[in-house]
Formats: C-alpha cells, structure tokens, sequence
C-alpha cells in the first residue's frame, strides 16, 4: 500500500525477469544448452494449468519445461519449453515475431567454441561490427541454430561511446537481455512497449550492415530499421522493422506456442493499471493468475499477446 501523500508508482516493467523458447528435444537440447554456457538447472517442470492460461494454448500442449539461469543470477533466465517436432523452414530475420534470444558473453569466440560438437550450430564465426551509427558501440557476436529452429545471438561489446561505461560479463555467458522481434507497425510497437510497458526508446535508427547480416545468416543487402527499448542494465526489448512484403507470418497452431522463440517475462510494478491499460487498447489479458513454480514463486502472473505475435508475461512485483 502506498502511504499517504506519496505519489503512486508508475505503471511500468522494470526487469527482464526470463525468455521462453520452444524445443522440439526438450532433455537433449536443454543438456546441450548446460553444457555450452555453464547455465544451471534451476527446476524440471510439469507446465501447470494457470500457465496454460497465461500462454493461452491448450491443455498438456506444452507438457514440461526445464528453467536454466547462468550461475549467480535471478533475472534474465532461459525457460526452455516441450514443442513439437520438426524444423523451422524459414529464415528466422524473416518470420514476424521473435527471432532469437541474445545474451552478453565474456568472450562470444570463446562461447562459439564451447558449442561445436553440440546440437547447437553456428551461423558463422564470430564477427565485428559496428553500431555507432545509431549509437550503441562496437561488437563481437556470433549466432547458433539449435534442432527445431531456436536461435540465439551472443554478443560481447568492445566499445561503447563515452560516457557510457562498457558491459563487461564476468560469466562465460551472461544472463538473457533480449528477444529480438521482427516486426512491422513502428508506432503500434512503440505505443505497447515505450507507452503500455514505459519502456523508454535507447537506440533508433537504419541498419543495413553486411557484417550484422551474416550473423542471423541473412542476405548482405537486407535492410531495416531498429529501435531498441531499454529496460536497465543491459536489458532490452529489440525491434527489427521490414519492409513488409519481405516479412512471412507465423504458422502457429490454435492452442500452441511458435516454434522457437515465444517470448518475454517482464517485472513489473502496477499490473492492475498496465492490465486495464492494455483492455482499453484492444489487448486481451489472459488471468492473472498465481502459481507455485519457478521463477513466479506464488507471484501473479498475466498474459498478453503483443503485436508482433510475441508473448508478453508480466509477473506482479
């Protein structure tokens, strides 16, 4: 409760608190997975009937989850959830909504070579590039399919512009800090994650960089536009806007997750305002709910789908 005469806190998400993904071997991917990152088993889970409310799919469509976390961290956490078998078939920068997982590594090249040998492949060896232009910095990164089509990005920064101080990751992969989304309506998106979520906008600008195209295994021409939400530190929500003739809709069946990437979980202060806010604009909440499970531990929980497609959990706290 707030006390009298202090101001109501704002409505907003403050943590990227776990993303989710999709696999088709849930047990080998998921030991694939500790293996290449030193990512811990935090809990082996029965996917409960309040989570199927939150996702919205059906009844034992996602029967058990593994929830991992690199050693030493609460937030940022990687839920990998039992999909179906099969293959993505299309590139993942051309399939709207989200792409891939990223993380901030000590040494991506080090990461790349933990993972040969894994069911984890890589896209390429690792490369540097440069973001000035839209003001983030000069990096490293290096990309990997998993079996089923999960892809993840990993990034280590070499410089960033003063006065900013440059993120150094201690672990040999650092916490998740992103999904990047493949999306279409700028001002849709900006209107759900900057107004609805009150994340504010860090990076804005065009991108067409043959260097960053290789890493998602993309054309050296592909162009687009990028706006990154910053939640705090490191923590982002990325968007990657295409002209829309060369963006596929997601083929996900009634009742299921896509395949992949699904989405974020997000703290957030004021769920019943962000929930009212989100009604009012044509979003449908799904709960809350609670429930006992890891990381929610009897927290109350919502669902929205947000508009790319993505699912958005946000967790009361």
């Amino acid at each position: 409760m707030v006390p009298a005469g202090d101001p109501a806190p704002r409505a907003q998400a403050t943590e990227l608190l776990m993303v989710t993904a999709t696999v088709p071997d849930l047990a080998g991917i998921a030991e694939a997975w500790r293996l290449g990152t030193d990512y811990e088993v935090v809990e082996r889970q029965h996917v409960p009937s309040e989570l199927e409310i939150v996702w919205g799919t059906a009844p034992a469509a996602h029967p058990s989850a593994v929830l991992t976390r690199t050693p030493g961290s609460d937030r940022g956490l990687v839920r990998l959830v039992a999909g179906e078998e099969g293959t993505a078939t299309q590139p993942v920068y051309s399939v709207r909504g989200p792409m891939a997982v990223e993380f901030f590594a000590h040494d991506a090249a080090a990461v790349h070579a933990r993972f040969q040998g894994t069911l984890f492949q890589a896209i390429s060896a690792p490369i540097d590039y440069d973001l000035t232009s839209i003001g983030s910095g000069q990096v490293q990164s290096v990309g990997f399919h998993a079996p089923g089509g999960w892809t993840v990005f990993v990034s280590t920064m070499k410089w960033v512009p003063p006065p900013r101080q440059l993120p150094v990751v201690a672990q040999h992969l650092g916490p998740a800090i992103n999904m990047p989304i493949v999306a279409l309506d700028r001002e849709r998106s900006n209107e759900f994650y900057s107004g609805l979520l009150g994340i504010p906008v860090r990076f804005d600008g065009p991108v067409q960089d043959p260097d960053v195209n290789r890493i998602m295994g993309a054309p050296p021409d592909l162009a687009y536009h990028i706006t990154v939400f910053f939640i705090a530190d490191g923590q982002m929500a990325e968007h990657h806007f295409h002209d829309p003739r060369r963006v596929i809709e997601a083929a996900t069946p009634v009742g299921r997750l896509r395949t992949g990437a699904v989405g974020s979980t997000f703290r957030v202060q004021g769920l019943d305002a962000i929930l009212e806010r989100a009604q009012a604009a044509g979003y449908a909440p799904r709960g809350p709910v609670t429930t006992s499970v890891a990381p929610y531990e009897g927290a109350r929980v919502a669902g929205l789908t947000g508009p790319n497609g993505e699912l958005v959990e946000l967790v009361e706290g």
